[in-house]
């Protein structure tokens, strides 16, 4: 029976409470199994923080832009700023 239990190959399915590792072999299999969580953990957060950056450039671009556009409304919305009008004839005033 030890010698069935040595030859079979182990594959982990990723619940770590109810691993079917032996019982003296378990201790093992789950620091190896914490580490490799918290290292994807933290590959996962550099990943996060990346993106992050990059929205707040984004974010940035974004905030520069619409001042500029509120800063022109008034002459671009201010119909009696203009002189020319584009009416002529009849409604003309």
């Amino acid at each position: 029976m030890a010698d069935n239990n040595q030859n079979q190959v182990f594959k982990c399915n990723g619940d770590c409470l109810n691993c079917r590792k032996l019982p003296n072999e378990r201790r093992e299999q789950w620091q190896y199994c914490a580490s490799q969580f918290t290292y994807n953990s933290m590959q996962m957060l550099i990943g996060m923080q990346e993106s992050l950056n990059t929205m707040q450039g984004t974010v940035s671009e974004l905030k520069a832009k619409i001042e500029a556009i509120q800063s022109n409304e008034a002459a671009v919305f201010n119909p009696i700023a203009t002189e020319d009008t584009a009416q002529s004839g009849d409604g003309e005033e």
